[in-house]
Parts: C-alpha cells; sequence; structure tokens
C-alpha cells in the first residue's frame, strides 16, 4: 500500500490545540475499549474547528459515559450527545489516548501524529 505525498491529508488544528495533544503523549491511565481513531474524532467532535472552544451537543462515536466510566466497556454506539462537563470528558477522552498500548505500535503512532 502506497499513500501519495502530495495528498491533501488532514486539516491543521488551531494553535491552542497544540499542549492538549501533546499532553496525551504524557497522560498513561486506565485503557479504553474505543479505537483509537475513533477517540481521536470524539475529542475533535467536542471542540469547535474553528477556535477550540467547548461544542455541545456533540456527534460521538459512543456515549460520554464510556470514556467517563472506571472500568470503560464499549455500549451504545454513536450519536448525538449533550456534553455536561467538557473539561472531565475531555481529560477522559486524552487518558484513553495515552493509554495506547506500547506494543502496538500503529495505534502509538495514529494517536501521536495527530
Amino acid at each position: 500500500m502506497s499513500t501519495r505525498l502530495d495528498s491533501p491529508g488532514p486539516a491543521l488544528l488551531p494553535k491552542g490545540c497544540a499542549l492538549l495533544l501533546l499532553a496525551l503523549l504524557n497522560l498513561g491511565a486506565v485503557a479504553c475499549s474505543v479505537p483509537t481513531v475513533d477517540a481521536i474524532r470524539d475529542l475533535s467532535a467536542i471542540h469547535d474547528p474553528e477556535d477550540w472552544t467547548p461544542r455541545s451537543p456533540a456527534q460521538l462515536s459512543v456515549p460520554p459515559e464510556v470514556y467517563l466510566a472506571d472500568q470503560p466497556i464499549r455500549t451504545g454506539g454513536p450519536g448525538v450527545f449533550r456534553i455536561v462537563d467538557h473539561r472531565e470528558l475531555e481529560e477522559a477522552i486524552l487518558r484513553s489516548l495515552g493509554a495506547t498500548p506500547p506494543e502496538e505500535p500503529a495505534l502509538a503512532l495514529e494517536a501521536s501524529s495527530w
């Protein structure tokens, strides 16, 4: 499989989110069963694409409770959810991304590339 180097690729994120994305590299907590790509999309979905301010309701791959649970279990499916505590959900998503197992280099590369 080859990748075109001249393809447009993902849009650049606003300046303010650079620290958030760097923080995910330092976060190592409870692993989540939500796939890495879905967690990245959900993190983006709870923010306005222009200025990275909180957005609610948001289209998420799983209910917010999946990220907020002590023992995450993938239940429920995609939908539009009201975000009650934006900061708490954001931290939970970042924790799940930071808990990418080191024995899965593809997932770690995917998380760090965003």
